[in-house]
């Protein structure tokens, strides 16, 4: 684990995301660096979610991070930052591009804060699971 990666902050995700043909994916080397080091750091989690990020300019990535800061909250028994609150759910459902067969797993264990902002996510997109388990 790097000094870099404990330091890091949600705040600093904003522009970890790309336009793609399927529409817009986060860049998730980036996301599971950062959820790595805040679970691997649970004493940190609170400063490493505390700052909102800016406004990405793609609504999608704004209730991902929220979604992301609230999840790892939950997973570091901390308490959810305050500004994810004011993080609307998405009018139109968002996933990431799959098969059928995957998107029906990642919607059976999409975490709850993903699926209350009509996100469906696969968790082991978000960090490494064979380091910080499901």
């Amino acid at each position: 684990m790097t000094n870099a990666l404990v330091r890091m902050s949600i705040s600093e995700l904003s522009n970890c995301w790309n336009s793609g043909p399927h529409g817009p994916t986060p860049d998730w080397a980036a996301i599971r660096d950062f959820s790595d080091g805040v679970l691997a750091n649970p004493e940190r989690a609170m400063d490493a979610l505390s700052e909102r990020p800016r406004p990405s300019g793609e609504p999608f990535f704004d209730a991902f991070l929220a979604s992301l800061a609230e999840t790892l909250a939950e997973r570091t028994a901390s308490r959810a930052p305050l500004w994810t609150s004011g993080v609307a759910a998405l009018a139109q459902p968002w996933c990431a591009p799959g098969t059928p067969r995957m998107v029906a797993r990642w919607r059976q264990h999409t975490p709850p804060a993903f699926a209350k902002r009509n996100l469906v996510v696969d968790i082991e997109s978000l960090w490494h699971v064979r380091a910080h388990g499901v």
